[in-house]
């Protein structure tokens, strides 16, 4: 939940659609977000922004297998995965102006 800032969670259909975006933190109000398991997700945000994350697995956090990318998304760290995020970020910045 957020400690501190605003941000965007967006949840991606397979093909890298934008199925649900929740706006928290701050002016939005909205401090819990609980994304099914499977799913798509990022959280962009939109202030500087401070958050706590909880994984519920039943078989506990394991770092070898927390991250697992879509293969439409861009790999992490490289310029496309910049740019593809900034893109995000403007597109939410508009449309809640």
């Amino acid at each position: 939940w957020p400690i501190e800032g605003e941000a965007a969670v967006l949840e991606f259909n397979d093909e890298g659609g934008v199925t649900n975006m929740i706006m928290m933190g701050g002016r939005f109000g909205k401090k819990v977000v609980t994304i099914k398991p499977f799913t798509w997700h990022t959280v962009v945000p939109l202030t500087p922004f401070v958050m706590l994350e909880n994984k519920g697995h039943p078989e506990g956090y394991r770092p070898e297998t927390d991250k697992v990318f879509a293969p439409w998304a861009p790999e992490e760290g490289i310029p496309e995965a910049n740019e593809y995020f900034s893109k995000l970020r403007q597109q939410i910045l508009e449309g809640i102006k």
